[in-house]
């Protein structure tokens, strides 16, 4: 698994994907979401885009940087933990993948409940 990031590739729809994930913020089912808009970027009504793909990065901090709290862990930052680099092989820096993964495997559960036939090719 890749720490720095908490990313999932998945099929159509991630501002209803978001919907899900946040249980109840932001639009609701059934309304039509368009993208928040960047600078220089046109609005996307993301109900009619035709995407194959869609990338959903999940809240987390990667592990290098995790300082604590989420869930009861301990951080497993070298600055938390002391050390002068990061121990991917630590009890904390296992605990905090294995809760990471869990909270991919709830989201993808989750989405696939709301948008049958959905399948996420990479985490």
């Amino acid at each position: 698994m890749q720490a720095r990031r908490l990313a999932l590739l998945v099929v159509p729809l991630l501002l209803l994907a978001a919907t899900v994930a946040t249980a109840g913020g932001g639009a609701q089912v059934g309304e039509r979401p368009t993208a928040a808009p960047s600078h220089s970027a046109k609005k996307i009504d993301l109900a009619t885009y035709r995407a194959q793909r869609w990338i959903v990065q999940l809240n987390g901090a990667p592990l290098a940087t995790y300082r604590g709290g989420a869930a009861g862990l301990h951080g497993t930052a070298a600055a938390v933990t002391g050390a002068s680099r990061l121990n991917v092989s630590s009890a904390r820096s296992r605990a905090y993948v294995s809760h990471l993964r869990s909270v991919q495997r709830a989201f993808a559960q989750r989405l696939a409940r709301k948008l049958p036939g959905i399948r996420v090719q990479r985490t």
